[in-house]
């Protein structure tokens, strides 16, 4: 699992504090951002069309929730390369 995990937090936040457990006992290496401490972390929250977090971002997908399965599904995924190239992986390989 190499996909890029960042934990958007805030003091207190209960969610973020299952996240973190979850990550860690699913060994998924992942940067914690504290937005009360961080105004770069509340801005690249706002690039993303957060406004107000806690929230965790998985390879560019905003989580709002900590919701396991979904996590999970979005760390399973095959993230190498651009979706073109992916899809050109899997033509190259053949039916």
């Amino acid at each position: 699992m190499g996909l890029a995990v960042t934990i958007y937090r805030q003091p207190g936040c209960t969610f973020c504090d299952q996240a973190r457990a979850w990550f860690q006992a699913h060994q998924v290496p992942f940067a914690e951002r504290d937005l009360t401490q961080d105004p770069l972390a509340r801005s690249e929250l706002a690039r993303m069309g957060v406004f107000d977090g806690p929230a965790i971002v998985v390879a560019g997908q905003v989580f709002l929730s900590f919701d396991p399965d979904a996590l999970r599904a979005v760390l399973s995924q095959d993230v190498r390369g651009t979706p073109e190239e992916r899809r050109a992986a899997r033509t190259d390989q053949g039916p």
